[in-house]
C-alpha cells in the first residue's frame, strides 16, 4: 500500500501501539467518528528488522466503510470491510 498523507495518520496513531488490546481500542477511536465498529482483526508480521500488522476492520454498513475509507488510505474489500497495513512498534507484544 502506496504511503499517503491519509496513511500516515493511521500510521503515526498507531506507531506506538505496545499490544493488541491497545491496538483494538485505538482502531476503535480511529474508526468510530464514521459508523459503528464491528469488529476488527489484527494479524502481526514479525521480522527481524522490523514488525507489521495488517488490520481488517469491520464497520456496521457499506455506507460507513466509504465514509472512513474516504478519509483514511484503507482498502474496502466486500461490502462493509477495510484493510490496512501499518508498522508497529518493536516493543509490540501480542
Amino acid at each position: 500500500m502506496k504511503s499517503t498523507g491519509k496513511h500516515y495518520t493511521i500510521e503515526k496513531i498507531l506507531a506506538n501501539v505496545k499490544s493488541k488490546r491497545h491496538f483494538a481500542d485505538e482502531v476503535v477511536k480511529i474508526f468510530s467518528p464514521y459508523g459503528q465498529v464491528k469488529n476488527s482483526t489484527l494479524i502481526v508480521e514479525k521480522s527481524p528488522q522490523r514488525i507489521e500488522g495488517s488490520c481488517f476492520v469491520e464497520m456496521e454498513t457499506l455506507e460507513q466503510a466509504i465514509a472512513a475509507q474516504n478519509q483514511f488510505d484503507t482498502l474496502l474489500l466486500g461490502n462493509r470491510h477495510l484493510y490496512f497495513s501499518v508498522n508497529l512498534s518493536n516493543d509490540f507484544v501480542e
